[in-house]
């Protein structure tokens, strides 16, 4: 097996569930070698073995869960194997930095579609009951683009967290179930209808490098897995404030006062001020941070830093789930 686009890549081919066997070399390698006949001998045998997940649960003052997934069991792949799990140390990191945890957090590593299915058989009646929101990582580590691939009815809360935290970022793409790939596979299928979504930043599949030994550290950066970390940490933040903000006073508030305004009035108006007030405008505790991203158009990034300014002044209250 060689790579069809890349003459010096050796590709990653597998037969999963066959007792087939053949090598994978790139496709120079492969045109050197003399002809004539050769003899093949693989030392492997078949045997029962043990299938191994690792779970991290970190308590809130809630029970309410919000869940990550990644994988462990594509070898020597820098972006489609090793940038999931890194991106999951450090929102593990992260999220025990956070004074007063408001939510619980959940984290897995497993190996991919045998994996996630063994731990839904074992753990999907448990997890299911307080799972709110959860996120599939994979592909998180190069800087070429920012992906989403929504749920099978595509509009769950994370959805709705995800693309709020991707508007307007250089390159965003944004793909139907239809074109899944990865775990989410699982966790939304029929039946099991986890609210979880898919988030990468090249989408599996849609980089040249993908499943070959070209998926190395000339892919994934520090920057690339720097810039996937602020996506999702953008979203756990979003929850830790307070999910659905609400005014606490009639009419418009008084934000000169506050500091929070200009005092001279201009012809083309001041731009924090009037987004800071299409902000108070949807603080009805109906609408979400996320919904409010969505009306306005604008990044959850702006948007929690307005949230955050007014609850500091008092004029906001957040209700969570």
């Amino acid at each position: 097996y060689t790579h069809p686009n890349l003459e010096d890549a050796i590709p990653y081919t597998t037969s999963y569930y066959a007792k087939d066997w053949g090598f994978c070399l790139s496709k120079k390698e492969k045109e050197s070698l003399p002809d004539g006949n050769y003899k093949v001998y693989i030392n492997s045998f078949h045997k029962k073995g043990r299938l191994e997940l690792i779970e991290a649960f970190i308590p809130g003052e809630l029970k309410n869960e919000i869940f990550f997934s990644s994988y462990l069991c594509h070898p020597s792949m820098a972006n489609n194997e090793l940038s999931g799990p890194v991106l999951i140390d450090q929102l593990i990191s992260y999220v025990k930095s956070l004074k007063n945890r408001k939510y619980s957090y959940r984290f897995v590593l497993l190996p991919e579609t045998i994996g996630s299915i063994a731990y839904l058989s074992k753990k999907g009646n448990q997890i299911k009951p307080n799972m709110i929101c959860g996120f599939n990582l994979t592909c998180v580590g190069d800087e070429k683009a920012y992906s989403h691939i929504a749920s099978r009815l595509g509009d769950n809360l994370a959805d709705r967290a995800l693309k709020s935290s991707l508007k307007g970022l250089i390159n965003y793409k944004s793909f139907s179930f239809l074109e899944r790939g990865s775990d989410e596979r699982q966790y939304c299928a029929p039946g099991i209808d986890l609210p979880l979504c898919t988030f990468c930043k090249s989408r599996f599949g849609d980089y040249i490098e993908y499943h070959s030994s070209k998926d190395d550290f000339n892919i994934v950066t520090s920057k690339g897995l720097s810039q996937s970390f602020k996506v999702i940490r953008n979203i756990i933040e979003a929850f830790e404030v307070g999910l659905y903000p609400k005014i606490n006073v009639y009419c418009e508030p008084q934000l000169g006062k506050r500091g929070l305004y200009s005092d001279v009035s201009l012809f083309n108006g001041e731009r924090t001020a009037k987004l800071r007030m299409d902000i108070i405008a949807y603080c009805d505790g109906v609408h979400s941070i996320f919904d409010i991203s969505e009306k306005l158009n604008i990044n959850l990034q702006s948007i929690l830093k307005e949230i955050t300014i007014l609850i500091d002044e008092r004029l906001i209250e957040s209700k969570d789930i």
